[in-house]
């Protein structure tokens, strides 16, 4: 068998003989990646831009925004930013950072969200300094000493 054939490209290549569709050619040299030679040379085609349009995508605000849970909310004292898809507290920032409404089904659950990152902050604003460094430090428990 000469080189650059593979056992099983066909049939006849356990009987040692060469490859029917191959006789005459000249060996094909395989890369690294499984490509021939002959492939890598060829240029890599691409479609005109008209064939792959730009995404677009509409923010859709969910149903349910209550004026009141909006006034409750914006009057807690609190480092408040839109951005990102997750929600969380960052204690050394003291900052609670929020994805935007279009993220959530509906406001129910961007309110439910909003309240539960705005309790992590408030350990901070009515906990004494002590216990509230104690309790993101690991230096002391949560709850008085015994």
């Amino acid at each position: 068998m000469r080189a650059g054939y593979q056992i099983g490209d066909n049939c006849n290549s356990d009987v040692g003989g060469e490859p029917d569709a191959l006789k005459g050619a000249s060996p094909v040299r395989r890369g690294a990646e499984g490509r021939s030679q002959r492939d890598a040379t060829r240029p890599t085609l691409r479609l005109p831009e008209r064939f792959h349009p730009a995404a677009t995508l509409e923010l859709v605000e969910p149903e349910g925004r209550e004026a009141e849970l909006d006034a409750f909310f914006a009057a807690i004292p609190v480092n408040l930013r839109h951005q990102g898809s997750e929600a969380y507290y960052e204690p050394t920032a003291d900052r609670v950072t929020m994805p935007p409404t279009s993220l959530f089904s509906g406001f129910g659950h961007y309110y439910a969200t909003l309240a539960h990152e705005l309790s992590h902050n408030a350990v901070i604003g009515i906990m004494p300094g002590g216990v509230a460094k104690g309790r993101f430090s690991g230096d002391r428990p949560l709850v008085g000493s015994a």
